[in-house]
């Protein structure tokens, strides 16, 4: 009877078999020195750029910002009914600053009518053309934006065990003036499913449990209880350095991250 249990389906999800052996996420964040968001109806298909409501010409414009070492990340943030407008997408856009050692991405948003995302994208790179769009910029750089991958058709994890998570940091602690939820496209990770991004500052978690959440979002306990949640920050760029960094955090707690 046990073998038969232990082969069940649910049994053999990478994420499940992952937590079992005690497989640690940390040092698994994907460092990026720029990250783009931008809103995609679902359906999502595996390769998101592939979906039926995927822009025509947004996977070009989004190769030549990578192409030319200006994001090394980008997602698909699915459309919430409250932060939302239709016939409009939110565009998430966040750099490494240039001025020395940080905390915290620089984040640049806008709300930009359908017609125009690809122009607005196009002309991220150029201050002089993005001056045209400063109408649909939005002041949103006191906000923490959280993204909980639940991108299942990519991989069956982010979907199961994803959601739950998402479903709790949305309708119990979000607010549009200090903290969002959103459901994102795939960030990498699944085998640590559910896996989270946290901006502006970049903080991956992974294996996360609904007893965490109120400290992720109050910061209101011991870092240590997080400790083997947490993968990652993306302002470092090899594994060795976030693993050398979540020690330092357990040691120093939240003030460290701020």
């Amino acid at each position: 009877m046990k073998i038969e249990d232990d082969n069940r389906p649910e049994h053999r999800l990478c994420a499940v078999v992952s937590k079992t052996v005690g497989d640690d996420p940390a040092g698994s964040g994907s460092g990026f020195d720029g990250f783009l968001g931008i809103e995609i109806p679902p359906p999502w298909k595996n390769n998101v750029t592939e979906s039926v409501h995927y822009p025509e010409g947004l996977r070009d414009a989004v190769g030549t910002l990578s192409r030319a070492g200006l994001i090394n990340k980008s997602t698909a943030l699915h459309p919430d009914p409250e932060y939302s407008v239709e016939g409009h997408k939110t565009v998430l856009y966040l750099r490494r600053p240039h001025d020395g050692p940080f905390a915290s991405y620089r984040k640049d948003e806008y709300l930009v009518p359908d017609e125009e995302l690809i122009s607005l994208v196009e002309a991220l790179p150029d201050l002089e053309s993005l001056v045209g769009f400063e109408c649909y910029r939005r002041d949103a750089s006191h906000v923490r934006d959280v993204l909980v991958c639940t991108h299942g058709s990519r991989d069956v994890c982010c979907g199961k065990f994803g959601y739950p998570i998402y479903n709790l940091l949305r309708s119990r602690y979000a607010g549009p003036d200090r903290l969002r939820v959103w459901r994102t496209s795939h960030i990498g990770g699944h085998r640590f499913a559910p896996t989270l991004l946290e901006l502006p500052e970049g903080r991956y978690w992974g294996h996360f449990e609904t007893r965490a959440v109120e400290n992720l979002v109050l910061r209101n306990g011991s870092f240590s209880d997080l400790g083997h949640f947490y993968r990652g920050w993306a302002g470092f760029g090899s594994k060795f350095e976030q693993i050398a960094e979540r020690e330092i955090l357990i040691r120093e707690g939240w003030t460290w991250a701020g």
